[in-house]
């Protein structure tokens, strides 16, 4: 039985005389019906509760999904599929119980092979683990899986001819909004996410700022960043293309492309985040970076300059000790560099 009690829709069902009953944790009727029969069929393979070791990792992983969905951003879950999308595709028809530490030591040799990162292939690993546990399977495993290494490295800043090739190339491409969104990234250090989520509510017009109402990290909820000339006057470029524009509308919505190029904007949903013209307009200049670069060269150029700490962190959000080291190792350099032009010269006829 499917009811809806206050914002979500719950279940109701009787396994060997014993009566389930929770919330789907969701408004969506189509996905209620899809968690109640999952939960159903799984409480009648094993009515002690968590997953039967005798499912597929295909069904676990339709279980594990319906589960968990209603909870999740579009990030994350879009993250999950990837992962789930892998895993499935290696793992999909053993039983949960026939997953050894040497067949997920395979995985990661055959991930590795593709090409992924060992980044990549440690958060498929932990979907797996998260899958196992339910299942009661994974303490027995824990000790015999490895974690591969990551790269530790934070990043770099992009040199001043690498954002122009860059913009320039952003200028001409199919989507729009991506010449101002490497514009407002680099003068704001706002991380994509934070700048897919953005909405007209949260530019404040008379005092020129810019409120992240959705962050990674707390520290980075709510922050306030100033918006200087430049990033201002594209915002307002940007904003011109839009007729009706109301504060719930997204600054960078999703834009849809035809036959005759883009033919309309959906501005209640927020943009994908330019992934595709990305890629396009990097290979096109030949310029090697990730997106996350254009924050740490908003971060570097603070540093260089006399920007405390405590500043950089306020208008950054959360930093990584590694992080805020290098930017540290930046300003030091500046400092030096800065004194060593009060040196005499090599025939002075002073001491001082």
């Amino acid at each position: 039985m499917l009811y809806k009690r206050g914002r979500f829709w719950w279940y109701e069902f009787h396994v060997n005389g014993r009566k389930v009953r929770q919330s789907t944790k969701t408004e969506d009727r189509d996905l209620a019906e899809r968690i109640a029969e999952a939960r159903h069929s799984q409480a009648l393979l094993c009515p002690r509760g968590g997953y039967s070791q005798f499912l597929t990792l295909a069904q676990g992983a339709e279980l594990w999904h319906c589960e968990r969905r209603a909870a999740w951003t579009r990030t994350t879950e879009s993250a999950a599929r990837h992962n789930l999308r892998h895993l499935v595709g290696f793992f999909g028809t053993m039983k949960l119980h026939r997953i050894t530490s040497v067949a997920i030591g395979k995985y990661q040799s055959t991930r590795l092979a593709e090409g992924a990162s060992g980044a990549t292939i440690n958060q498929e690993i932990t979907t797996l683990r998260a899958i196992l546990r339910k299942a009661r399977l994974w303490e027995d495993l824990k000790p015999d899986v490895k974690r591969l290494r990551q790269r530790t490295d934070v990043g770099r800043a992009l040199e001043e001819i690498e954002l122009r090739m860059l913009l320039a190339a952003a200028r001409t491409c199919q989507s729009e909004g991506l010449y101002t969104a490497i514009l407002l990234s680099v003068h704001t250090g706002v991380r994509r996410f934070e700048l897919c989520n953005l909405q007209w509510r949260d530019i404040d017009r008379r005092k020129h700022t810019l409120r992240v109402m959705r962050s990674k990290t707390e520290a980075g909820t709510g922050r306030i960043i100033p918006l200087n000339a430049r990033a201002w006057a594209a915002l307002n470029d940007w904003r011109a293309k839009f007729s009706g524009v109301q504060a719930e509308h997204y600054i960078f919505p999703t834009e849809r492309y035809g036959f005759g190029g883009r033919y309309r904007f959906h501005q209640n949903r927020p943009t994908a985040g330019w992934h595709t013209a990305w890629t396009r307009i990097r290979k096109k200049t030949g310029v090697v970076c990730r997106w996350h670069d254009l924050r740490h060269t908003f971060i570097s150029r603070l540093a260089e300059g006399p920007v405390s700490d405590s500043t950089i962190k306020a208008l950054a959000g959360h930093i990584s000790p590694k992080m805020l080291a290098r930017y540290s190792h930046v300003r030091n350099a500046v400092l030096h560099a800065a004194v060593r032009r009060l040196e005499a010269p090599p025939n002075s006829a002073t001491d001082f």
